[in-house]
């Protein structure tokens, strides 16, 4: 009886698996019947059928091999999926297969499994496989599993058929295999055809690694001195890979590089910069958040001093003055920060400069004022938090501009600046704000030696004076970042000396170029002269 009743049970079983097999196979042919859009749709209601039906994998796995592209990789899509044991035993019993197409599906699939489990069936592939194009499908999907063994078998494939190395070392860089960075680099300049160092260099490009970094910088030489279109092509995913890295360092070493010299330039200085996986080791710190408590209310806490580049000056050399406030306590405050230039230049900045000597000479004394002319909006108080300290720099003579000062003759002079925060209008001062007249302690300077009349050599001290080394070109620069903050510089340092030079500059360049400030603009220089005209009435 109980014999009996399990042969009634299997046969039941049986009928039920026949019966869902059939379902399945209408659903299927419908599928495909009904499949003919060029893009594969996983929307169609169908294909979701499938996916819910207990045998649907076996469906998907004859689809893989369909005539039609769209029941093709949707069906690769679905099997990766799914990932039922019994597709991933006829998968793998499928790259004995002798159509190398078919193994091929095959290998794709396996790669989407992403698990462990694949891992031997591939490197076996990729070791084994009589053809090219599938030992290269292997190598591509391994790219997928970060293991020793794929690391060294990828290795390996470097020395590979010409059409399987590439890939390998593709996918040695989606891994960021820091074996592979150097046989990489070597690879890609020892390939012969183009098609196939293109994917070589994605090895390099996809490698977020550290090492390869300076390899990225060498390959963007080698290429650019190429005049074809796939030198182009080929130097644009390195170009690009390291623009990326470049703006992650803006704030600490300015605009992204142009020239080569400048892209070994920035790597140099910003290697330490990054950890070895090409992270930023230091991250962009949040703002403390503080009660109104905890708020210092006494300036005096605030210190405010000025320097000087320098304590010596050829006639006519731009003075860069520089300007901090530093909070010396342990609590937060809430203040204006000094930045020059202000409005109007010296709006809040007293400005005294003197001639010392023996025939001394007041030549400036400028209280900080709340002078301004049109549009006009309050700076905004800012966080200074414990021992924290702001600083602001600007061209001496620039500042001095405004008050009809263009140039200094030789001589000692003393420079006194103070500031006052209560000079912006606009606002009614709240707890815990705090303004203040500050007053910075003088510095001394002397002004003596030869004239600089050659525009380059003057354009070298300004670059030198602003930390711009490549000003001269910066002022031509493909980018637009390097090249406003080229001729923003020079119009602040530079002075008449060097309009001759700019417009010939101008004159040779596109007109794309419209950012250019006008030369004829700049600032007059008047060799031994300096006279000090009234400011602008209140």
């Amino acid at each position: 009886m109980k014999i009996a009743t399990l042969l009634l049970l299997n046969l039941f079983v049986l009928c039920a698996a026949v019966a869902q097999e059939s379902n399945t196979e209408e659903i299927y042919k419908k599928w495909v019947e009904g499949c003919e859009d060029f893009y594969p749709n996983p929307d169609n209601p169908l294909y979701k059928e499938l996916l819910k039906a207990p045998d649907g994998d076996l469906f998907f796995l004859k689809g893989l091999h369909h005539a039609k592209d769209p029941i093709r990789r949707l069906s690769r899509k679905a099997l990766a999926e799914l990932k039922t044991d019994r597709s991933f035993e006829r998968l793998v019993e499928g790259l004995k297969n002798p159509n190398m197409f078919y193994r091929e599906k095959c290998v794709e699939v396996l790669g989407d499994f992403g698990q462990p489990r694949c891992i031997s069936s591939l490197l076996k592939v990729l070791a084994e496989d009589t053809e090219t194009q599938v030992r290269a499908d292997a190598a591509y999907a391994l790219r997928n599993y970060k293991d020793e063994k794929v690391e060294a078998a990828l290795l390996k494939a470097l020395t590979d058929d010409a059409g399987v190395a590439p890939t390998a070392a593709s996918s040695l860089g989606q891994l960021s295999s820091e074996k592979a960075i150097e046989p990489t680099y070597e690879l890609i300049r020892k390939i012969e055809k183009d098609q196939l160092r293109e994917v070589a260099v994605f090895g390099l490009v996809g490698n977020k690694n550290k090492g390869a970094v300076k390899y990225l910088v060498k390959l963007l030489e080698e290429f650019a001195k190429r005049n074809d279109v796939w030198g182009e092509r080929l130097l644009s995913p390195v170009e690009s890979a390291l623009v990326g890295y470049a703006k992650r360092t803006e704030k600490v070493l300015g605009p992204v590089p142009d020239t080569i010299e400048q892209w070994y330039d920035w790597w140099e200085k910003a290697e330490s910069l990054f950890e070895n996986n090409m992270e930023l080791k230091v991250k962009e710190e949040t703002a403390p958040e503080y009660k109104v408590e905890d708020f210092g209310s006494e300036p005096n806490d605030l210190a405010f001093t000025i320097a000087l580049d320098a304590k010596e000056y050829c006639s006519g050399d731009p003075i860069r003055l520089d300007v901090w406030l530093r909070n010396a306590s342990n609590k937060p405050y809430r203040t204006v920060l000094p930045r020059l230039p202000s409005w109007n230049q010296t709006m809040a900045f007293g400005v005294y400069l003197k001639r010392v000597g023996e025939k001394p000479e007041d030549i400036l004394s400028i209280e900080p004022s709340d002078y301004y002319e049109g549009s006009y909006w309050h700076p905004g108080f800012k966080v200074l938090s414990p021992g924290q300290e702001f600083h602001s720099s600007v061209c001496l003579q620039d500042l001095l501009r405004y008050h009809k000062i263009c140039s200094l003759p030789e001589g000692s002079y003393e420079l006194r600046i103070s500031f006052d925060s209560s000079k912006f209008p606009g606002w009614q001062v709240k707890k815990p704000e705090v303004v203040h007249h500050w007053k910075a302690e003088p510095v001394k300077f002397t002004i003596k030696g030869k004239l600089r009349t050659d525009p380059k050599e003057l354009l070298g001290v300004i670059g030198e004076k602003t930390g711009m080394k490549w000003l001269e070109s910066d002022l031509t620069s493909r980018r637009i970042e390097r090249r406003q903050l080229a001729w923003k510089t020079v119009e602040a340092y530079g002075d008449s000396r060097l309009t001759t030079f700019l417009q010939k500059l101008v004159a040779e360049k596109d007109k794309k170029f419209t950012d250019y400030i006008q030369p004829a603009n700049l600032r007059p220089f008047y060799p031994g002269q300096a006279q000090a005209e009234p400011g602008p009435e209140k």
